[in-house]
């Protein structure tokens, strides 16, 4: 559970590289390993979700990743829940 403004803080830090007013909280290779894809081709191949479902997302360290858009797509990363 948290808060709006808590979720905005996080998401500004994540856009600011590790960054929160003005304080280093994670480093860039820190947040570099969150946005990056670590679902292999072969976890992602025998994957229950819907066929397809990989083909332009990933997960990285805690957060879903948009590997792929087309043009009007969202793009970017986040939590889709659950």
């Amino acid at each position: 559970m948290s808060t709006a403004d808590d979720v905005l803080a996080f998401a500004r830090m994540m856009l600011n590289r590790g960054v929160h007013e003005g304080k280093q909280l994670l480093s860039e290779r820190s947040i570099e390993l969150m946005i990056t894809d670590h679902i292999t081709l072969e976890q992602k191949a025998l994957s229950p979700f819907s066929p397809g479902f990989w083909d332009g997302h990933g997960w990285g360290y805690g957060l879903s990743i948009v590997t792929r858009s087309e043009p009007g797509d969202p793009r970017g990363l986040g939590w889709d829940g659950g």
